[in-house]
């Protein structure tokens, strides 16, 4: 099986890199704000080892129309069988073809997994402007963003646990690999040291409590065990994080 690096490779994500900055600057200039990113690159943000290929933006309906136009300008297509994704091939100096995709979600947009419901308005208020490579970028907050990557591993995992084999082999490739960069993503996030109130307030709001931690249990990330903790005056058990190093 590939390693995460061989997956992921520095020459396809420095590029996918150039091609983010690329919309940062834009925003900036053309729509007078800084449009949030939600995925592996926001957590690259945070945690800067491995880089993303694929882009996830969170947009206003109003901001759309605009955006399209970057698209365009830019040599991104849209995709037929998929109206919010549009992508465009690269190719490295060493002559490799790579596709990078923008996946465009509503501000609006919610998220339902399992038993939980997490919508992406949450943004408005658990986010914050940070600096990646001296381009403002907007991102959730270590927290919500956690919680972001453990649904999107949680959802991916348990599409490939049904009818896994009968999906086409190149697509079964890029499930695996999403799978795999949204395990690492999640422990790279936990090494940032995230407010463990903040996470349990937002699994609350969420409904997302229990798909989580069995999420981190199956990843190993945390292990069942009574420990007291002091927080906010205040006594409670709860469920430690491993050291995920």
């Amino acid at each position: 099986m590939p390693t995460l690096e061989e997956r992921y490779p520095k020459e396809i994500t420095d590029l996918s890199l150039v091609e983010l900055k690329k919309f940062l600057a834009w925003c900036k200039s053309r729509i007078r704000k800084t449009v949030p990113v939600i995925g592996g690159w926001a957590v690259y943000a945070y945690a800067p080892k491995t880089g993303s290929i694929d882009i996830d933006i969170a947009i206003d309906k109003v901001d759309e129309p605009p955006i399209k136009g970057f698209f365009k300008e830019n040599g991104f297509k849209r995709k037929e069988d998929e109206p919010n994704v549009y992508f465009k091939e690269i190719t490295t100096a060493a002559g490799r073809t790579e596709t990078i995709h923008y996946d465009v979600f509503y501000s609006d947009h919610v998220f339902k997994i399992r038993e939980a419901s997490i919508s992406f308005n949450l943004l408005d208020r658990y986010s914050q402007e940070i600096s990646l490579e001296a381009q403002p970028m907007r991102v959730p907050t270590k927290e919500l963003l956690l919680i972001l990557k453990v649904a999107a591993y949680r959802d991916r995992e348990d599409n490939a646990r049904m009818g896994h084999f009968r999906r086409p082999p190149g697509e079964r490739e890029r499930l695996e690999s999403k799978i795999e960069k949204d395990k690492a993503d999640i422990r790279n996030l936990f090494e940032t040291a995230p407010d463990q109130k903040r996470i349990n307030d937002l699994l609350e709001k969420t409904g997302f409590k229990q798909a989580y931690t069995q999420s981190l249990k199956e990843l190993g990330i945390i292990k069942t065990q009574s420990k007291t903790i002091t927080g906010n005056a205040s006594i409670a058990k709860a469920e430690e994080p491993k050291d995920p190093r």
